[in-house]
């Protein structure tokens, strides 16, 4: 989903500020974006995630027949100042607070708008289960042709602003599985459907699923058509932030476009 996506299903009204300028939707949306991705800068910086920063002050909200988890604004903007955040008296923080805060008389926020605009930005929230399905990242399992597209795919959302959630958001579904005796919900793509899109934007041309980029996304060895979209997620952000993986995948384009060109060469010669 993305953030305008996100925006609109939190119900947002318009907000006056200390001037009694009204603020457009269109600036809330940047205000919300340019606010969570530094957050979620500063998270990466210290290795850490919402569900990590706020565990000792998360609590509980009955919401007619459910709980939800919340915190309190103050509690929001105090973990903002132990990643290093010191501009909190901000228009734009002041702003952020009132978009996130709910109706009720605290003003408490969902820990789950968090998580999920922070997905946006590449902090992944992954329980212990769900790391188990993900598990290492071991790129040497890469063949040169995944490395390739797997970085094309984290330039192609970054030079257009987009998050994996908005590019592969329409073919996702959820399904229950189990792990270690525990049922999960998890959200899924088909191999097929992923491999498609990556088509339609010309990051992969070719029409069958390359096998060995599928294998490396698979739920696991028994699901080989099935990938787990978190795992999905994480495995681009490495390639979005790992110099050393990056030079790797380029190495592994010039590789390619070498053994192309003698192919070629050889062709032309016979």
């Amino acid at each position: 989903m993305c953030i305008r996506d996100r925006f609109e299903s939190l119900k947002l009204p318009s907000i006056d500020m200390k001037d009694e300028k009204q603020i457009s939707e269109e600036q809330l949306i940047d205000i919300t974006k340019n606010c969570f991705l530094e957050i979620a800068e500063y998270m990466k910086q210290k290795n850490t995630s919402a569900l990590a920063l706020y565990k000792d002050v998360i609590t509980k909200k009955k919401i007619g027949n459910t709980e939800i988890d919340v915190l309190t604004p103050l509690d929001f903007l105090n973990g903002l100042r132990k990643l290093g955040i010191d501009d909190l008296q901000s228009p734009d923080y002041t702003c952020l607070i009132k978009v996130l805060s709910m109706k009720d008389a605290e003003r408490h926020i969902q820990v789950s708008d968090i998580v999920q605009l922070l997905e946006d930005y590449g902090v992944i929230e992954v329980t212990s289960e769900e790391q188990e399905l993900i598990g290492e990242f071991r790129y040497e399992e890469l063949d040169k042709i995944s490395a390739v597209v797997m970085l094309g795919l984290a330039e192609y959302l970054k030079r257009n602003g987009i998050t994996t959630e908005s590019l592969f958001g329409a073919v996702e579904y959820k399904q229950g599985i189990e792990v270690d005796g525990k049922k999960l919900k998890v959200e899924l793509i088909n191999s097929k459907d992923f491999f498609a899109v990556l088509n339609s934007i010309g990051i992969f041309a070719e029409e069958e699923a390359h096998k060995n980029l599928k294998a490396f996304l698979a739920l696991d060895p028994s699901h080989p058509d099935k990938i787990l979209a978190k795992k999905l997620k994480k495995r681009i952000e490495e390639f979005s932030c790992n110099e050393e993986l990056r030079i790797h995948a380029q190495s592994c384009y010039q590789e390619l476009i070498a053994e192309e060109k003698l192919h070629d060469a050889q062709k032309s010669s016979q």
